[in-house]
């Protein structure tokens, strides 16, 4: 192929025109701290117009296409496109160098074109796509028939290079970690709450998580491995951390005082006001939780006000609105939910049913006999902090399966 680089391979990522300038460096960032995370070390980021970034330059499609899946699951990303680099030098030497990679990938099938450009200053766009479609239509592979199978292909102009690619790679959208505020995930390690912390991550949110130990080693690993893969798959620009705060000493005090069908709702207010605490030392300016409305008796409405009544900072449901079925399908495509289901429920106060109507009068009357302030600043101080990035999953996996053979030894 002649002057034609075709081993040449780019990799194009696609953004929102109306990002500020401030966003766009935000995802700069981030788009490097995934490549670096995932050993792509060489690669710099070469910003275009019109909402497009380039990463630079590959010898294999391989290549192209590994990096392009890591950079899709960068938060604020539209959209990830490997493609074939063509520079070119005079108008009919490009012509022909396109054609001939259109047939060369084509492999016999009709051949159906789209073109596009970023800038087109130095090529009439309208020219350049007759000519193609000439010159296609010379060599018999354009004529369109519903009985052959269809090559469709785009092809990009900027000033200096043309772009052709056949793939494109949904990003995650939303808004680049770190665009946004810091938040707090009540973090159970269950199928809920990582597709919580995932949808504020999607909203620019740099989110810590705070998990309450109620089950014990098993419960901590479990919880552990969920959040180091979504760590891992998700989270770039910053360092997540997960803070495990050992709330078993809590529920001899509610169980001795607390009427069974409230049980669940202290707790609850009881974790809120901790993670209040948490929240002020590491400066996370509101809490989340994956609670959805009716799942489970302590989601009724009037109890999430209740319970919302122990925060002074908001609390954001991001799943609110969902099902459970559609919550699934969200930590599936995550990667979470084969580790979720493996953790497990635990809820080890004992009720055996829960009002739907809390008594908010009641609640607080118990809360002052069992509840300080010492009390939740000696749980804080005794937290386990876990670096997410620096975490060996290796290790969370050997513990995690020794603990379950155990149990399983025992029964």
């Amino acid at each position: 192929m002649k002057n034609l680089f075709i081993n040449k391979w780019a990799v194009l990522i696609k953004y929102p025109l109306e990002y500020s300038s401030k966003d766009v460096e935000q995802l700069k960032n981030n788009i490097t701290d995934a490549l670096l995370s995932n050993g792509f070390h060489k690669y710099s980021i070469i910003d275009m117009e019109c909402g497009c970034m380039q990463i630079c330059c590959f010898h294999s499609e391989d290549s192209a296409l590994s990096l392009s899946k890591i950079v899709s699951r960068v938060m604020g990303v539209s959209s990830v496109i490997p493609a074939i680099v063509i520079g070119f030098n005079g108008f009919n030497d490009l012509i022909d160098n396109i054609v001939e990679v259109l047939l060369h990938r084509a492999r016999g099938m009709l051949i159906d074109v789209e073109l596009r450009y970023i800038d087109s200053q130095n090529l009439m766009i309208k020219d350049l796509s007759e000519l193609i479609d000439k010159t296609l239509l010379e060599v018999k592979k354009l004529k369109h028939d519903s009985a052959r199978h269809v090559y469709r292909v785009y092809i990009e102009v900027s000033r200096r290079e043309v772009y052709i690619y056949d793939k494109i790679f949904e990003g995650s959208k939303g808004l680049p970690i770190g665009s946004g505020d810091v938040a707090l995930a009540l973090f159970s390690g269950g199928i809920d709450s990582p597709v919580a912390t995932w949808f504020l991550l999607r909203k620019g949110f740099k989110v810590h998580m705070v998990l309450f130990n109620l089950g014990g080693d098993r419960h901590v690993y479990g919880a552990l491995k969920v959040a180091k893969v979504l760590a891992d798959r998700w989270v770039f620009g910053y360092r997540p951390k997960l803070y495990v705060v050992d709330l078993r000493p809590l529920i001899m005090r509610i169980a001795l005082y607390s009427k069974e069908d409230h049980m669940v709702i202290l707790m609850r207010r009881t974790m809120f006001r901790i993670a209040n605490r948490l929240a002020e030392k590491i400066g996370a300016k509101v809490l989340a939780t994956g609670e959805s409305i009716g799942q489970v008796a302590s989601q009724t409405l009037h109890n999430l006000f209740v319970i919302n009544k122990a925060s002074v900072i908001p609390v954001l449901r991001p799943l609110i609105g969902l099902d459970k079925e559609e919550i699934i399908r969200y930590a599936r495509f995550i990667g979470t939910y084969e580790y979720s289901i493996k953790v497990g429920e635990f809820c080890p106060i004992g009720a055996s049913k829960t009002t739907t109507k809390a008594n908010i009068k009641y609640i607080e009357d118990v809360e002052n006999k069992i509840i300080n302030d010492d009390f939740i600043e000696n749980l804080i101080s005794n937290a386990v902090e876990y670096d997410l990035k620096s975490v060996d999953s290796d290790l969370i996996d050997r513990k995690f399966t020794e603990i379950l053979h155990q149990q399983s030894c025992n029964i």
